[in-house]
């Protein structure tokens, strides 16, 4: 599922196990890291300060990055490496509270409810556990009014950090709700989609920035398209969105890269040689015609 055969330790941040006692939690957050000079919005990255950690028990090189390093390159969508998706492995059961919650996930921006949601939490006994006010009594409404997962024992959560061009889903902001009864164990691992930070680039792969260029492909034929990049190594597709009739579309990518057009009213998780109706093999030239 990750393209991960067999597990490569340059790929991945190495397994942390976690700890959560009552009222411990961590505010909503990214796993794709920011790298040095990245023009954010404040708002987009909930402030340090405002974090709470779980107690790391070991385990793992997790967090061993450092963002303000500019001689790496944290852009995927520029050749780069960055966190590809997120493993969270649930190691207990939890009486109340500890579910991991994800603020943005999309039909969950009901604002109203989750004003509900904390009123109604005001009311139980739990409610003494925290400050009025406090950002961890806010992060219990959305995780009563959002997308959340409830911590079992022998599951595991996957979630994916990167959209399919290597830019940062913001979806995957996500937070570990407060334990209100009991105690959680977990542990996470973060995969990368290329070498990560603190080693060395394979030279095929360094090599592999010299072959980037920017595609253009024509779509000439009388019906819409979809644009599907193969990926020959974990033998998957993925989707680059439709060519319109007469339209066109412009992709940053490698000479040694395979793109494919398919059929416009195939899913994604349907694509297969059925559905194809043109082969590219960006080899020469910088403009691919389907007509």
């Amino acid at each position: 599922m990750l393209g991960m055969r067999p597990y490569e330790e340059k790929m991945a941040d190495g397994l942390q196990v976690l700890r959560y006692n009552v009222t411990a939690a961590y505010n909503s957050h990214y796993d794709f890291i920011e790298g040095k000079g990245w023009n954010r919005k404040r708002s987009d990255n909930p402030k340090s300060e405002h974090k709470q950690k779980a107690e790391p028990i070991g385990g793992g090189t997790a967090g061993e990055t450092d963002p303000h390093n500019d001689e790496f390159n944290w852009n995927p969508a520029d050749g780069g490496s960055n966190r590809f998706a997120t493993v969270l492995l649930y190691l207990s059961d939890v009486a109340e509270g500890g579910e991991t919650v994800f603020p943005r996930a999309k039909g969950f921006d009901d604002q109203k409810g989750n004003r509900n949601e904390l009123a109604a939490f005001r009311q139980t006994p739990h409610a003494s556990l925290f400050r009025r006010g406090s950002w961890e009594e806010s992060l219990v409404g959305q995780c009563r009014s959002k997308l959340a997962l409830k911590p079992k024992l022998g599951e595991a959560l996957l979630f994916y950090n990167q959209k399919p061009d290597g830019s940062r889903d913001d979806s995957s902001l996500h937070g570990a709700c407060p334990i209100l009864e009991g105690q959680k164990w977990a542990a996470n691992l973060w995969v990368w989609n290329d070498y990560r930070f603190g080693y060395n680039r394979p030279r095929a792969v360094a090599a592999q920035q010299d072959t980037k260029f920017r595609a253009t492909f024509v779509n000439k034929s009388a019906q819409r398209v979809q644009l599907v990049w193969f990926d020959a190594t974990s033998q998957r597709r993925v989707a680059f969105g439709h060519i319109a009739s007469g339209g066109s579309k412009v992709m940053d990518t490698y000479r040694d890269h395979v793109f494919e057009l398919h059929q416009a009213a195939v899913a994604e998780g349907a694509l297969d040689d059925l559905s194809r109706v043109r082969h590219f093999s960006l080899e020469e030239g910088t403009v691919f015609v389907h007509e």
